[in-house]
Order: structure tokens, then C-alpha cells, then sequence
């Protein structure tokens, strides 16, 4: 990324990402529904060992879902947030004289 100057003091300034910790709490949303698909996966796969095997097979399922989901989900919002702050919203803070401007 090239360097954007303060158009007040010349300084160099700092990106600022919005949309990035909105991309990531939406990922991280996403993420998060998988928790189900996990929930049906596990059981299926610990029905073979009766009523207890489907009881850990879900919560199992569930939880290795949800890790997955929410990991992958969470990194996934952030790069689209970025690429959004990046190349679509381009606000930009000073350091030296807190100016706020778009480049």
C-alpha cells in the first residue's frame, strides 16, 4: 500500500479499518450457524454407540464446528472488511494533528 500524507501537516497517516471489525463480528455471526450442521454430523457418526454415543457425538460435533466456523468466519469477515477499508471507504487519521480525511 502506498503512503498517504496528511493534507494539514504533511505527516504520514494511519489507515483506519471500520469495516474490518464489522466484516469480522458478521464472519464470526456466520460462523457461529454452523454450530448445527456440527450438532447433526456428530450424532449421526456417534449413533453407532447408542443414546450416549449421539449425546457426545453432538456436543462434540457441535463444538469442532464451532471453533471451525467461528475461526475461519471471523478471518474471512476481516479480509473483506480490509479490502473494503482499503479500497472503497480510504479513511485515514493523523498522527500528528488527529486530522480525519478520506484519500
Amino acid at each position: 500500500m502506498a503512503k498517504v500524507f496528511c493534507p494539514n501537516c504533511s505527516a504520514i497517516a494511519n489507515p483506519l479499518h471500520p469495516a474490518s471489525a464489522i466484516g469480522t463480528a458478521a464472519g464470526i455471526t456466520a460462523g457461529g450457524t454452523v454450530v448445527v450442521t456440527g450438532m447433526m454430523r456428530g450424532a449421526r457418526a456417534g449413533s453407532a454407540f447408542g443414546i450416549a454415543g449421539t449425546t457426545i457425538g453432538a456436543v462434540a460435533g457441535g463444538i469442532l464446528n464451532l471453533l471451525w466456523g467461528v475461526t475461519s468466519g471471523g478471518l474471512l469477515g476481516a479480509q473483506a472488511g480490509k479490502l473494503i477499508d482499503e479500497n472503497v471507504i480510504s479513511l485515514y487519521r493523523c498522527p500528528k494533528c488527529h486530522l480525519q480525511f478520506r484519500a
